[in-house]
């Protein structure tokens, strides 16, 4: 029992290092409600409403973007001097499968061709309700969306 014990409690530090060191290298979070819970308990964090959660990890990191996404409750985006908070659209739920790797790719997708915050987290919202209304993992995105990451604009505002 002992053992047992003291092998959880070992590889329990270990995860909590290495988040936080994960959290250290990177400088877009993407996170879902669930995640942010588990990671809220692991830093102290619990009891904070979930922005508050996102501020801190933003702050204490050195992040350039955290985005929680929660499903139907919405996703919100914060950076240092943005909170963009945009409602889960309606749509007839096929699958659900790649929604998350969806919103991910056009979030980034949108920041790299030189979209800002907003246009970035507004396109992602499409994407990942599109993909959720279509079967499998991978549908083929109408021109609609693909034509909003043409842009000459810099990269990443």
């Amino acid at each position: 029992y002992e053992m047992t014990s003291s092998l959880v409690g070992s590889e329990m530090c270990i995860r909590d290092r290495v988040v936080e060191e994960s959290l250290r290298k990177c400088n877009i979070l993407k996170i879902n409600d669930e995640e942010l819970a588990v990671v809220g308990s692991m830093f102290g964090l619990e009891g904070m409403q979930p922005g508050e959660q996102c501020r801190t990890l933003l702050d204490r990191y050195g992040l350039r973007i955290v985005i929680l996404t929660c499903g139907a409750a919405g996703s919100s985006v914060f950076a240092p001097d943005t909170r963009s908070y945009i409602p889960t659209p309606r749509v007839e739920v096929a699958d659900t499968v790649g929604a998350g790797d969806s919103f991910t790719a056009s979030f980034l997708a949108a920041l790299l061709s030189g979209l800002g915050i907003g246009e970035a987290h507004r396109l992602a919202v499409d994407v990942a309700a599109h993909v959720c209304s279509q079967h499998g993992a991978m549908p083929r995105l109408p021109e609609r969306f693909t034509a909003r990451l043409r842009n000459d604009g810099p990269a990443i505002r």
